[in-house]
């Protein structure tokens, strides 16, 4: 990050500060916070409190996988995936099991139009590749590799089928004009910009692709992305729709209608 870039961030950060008060409370009752919370979530958790027990409580339910399978008549057994790509346990990517309920899920919806937003180094599409049909297509969104500070994809470039399944779109999410997919995806998985407003407007956006009867997932459905639990809240609200967490994970899911 160039010594401009890093001055609009943190010109950004007080400006924030200076707008919003009770984030400065915030961050002087709970220090820790700022040591091992990315800035968007601690800007986030002033802002909207107690927005997770909320949402649990009301329109999210604790489910098991198989338990959302059964009751939406999408399969009697638990699919069998495979993982070659084995996931770390790191803030940036989904864990091992996250990583084998997706897949999961993909699978046994049959799905062969899948939208991913957020690739980061790739192994979670990578890992979807190898339970997917070879006439199923990813469409896999991401920033431009000169506006990240990781090797965008890296995994999808080393494997021959993924290569051949993952379709790369660099752009912003937010920003894109997502209107010929309208009506035409089975899956769409949304683990991109994690602030509110941007997981708003890819969850919008979803509704509109995910065809009905296909499924919509989020990752970081925890307390401490309080700005993605708000947008799944409130996107559930709003379009009607049955949002479970799955148990074990940070993953919500809903079926599109």
């Amino acid at each position: 990050m160039d010594d401009d870039t890093l001055i609009k961030k943190y010109g950004s950060i007080i400006k924030d500060l200076i707008e919003n008060p009770q984030v400065f409370q915030y961050v002087i009752k709970n220090p820790q916070k700022i040591l091992h919370e990315k800035y968007d979530s601690v800007f986030e958790n002033a802002l909207y409190g107690d927005i997770y027990e909320i949402s649990m409580g009301k329109e999210i339910r604790l489910t098991s996988l198989l338990d959302f399978l059964i009751k939406n008549n999408i399969s009697v057994k638990i699919p069998k995936v495979k993982i070659p790509y084995k996931s770390e346990v790191h803030i940036c990517s989904i864990t091992p099991y996250e990583n084998e309920i997706y897949c999961s899920l993909v699978k046994a919806m049959k799905a062969k139009n899948i939208i991913e937003i957020g690739v980061f180094d790739g192994k979670t599409t990578t890992n979807l590749a190898s339970n997917i049909s070879e006439d199923a297509v990813i469409y896999a969104f991401n920033l431009p590799p000169d506006k990240c500070d990781f090797e965008v994809g890296k995994y999808i470039k080393q494997d021959e089928r993924a290569k051949q399944i993952v379709q790369m779109i660099y752009a912003d999410s937010n920003n894109y004009d997502f209107s010929k997919y309208y009506g035409k995806i089975d899956v769409m998985f949304i683990d991109g910009d994690h602030r509110y407003e941007a997981v708003k407007k890819d969850s919008k956006n979803a509704v509109k692709c995910v065809r009905k009867g296909g499924l919509i997932l989020w990752h970081d459905f925890n307390n401490t992305h309080l700005g993605t639990v708000k947008a799944i809240y409130e996107i559930s609200q709003k379009n009607n729709l049955k949002t479970f967490k799955i148990e074990g994970t940070n993953i919500a899911v809903t079926i599109n209608k």
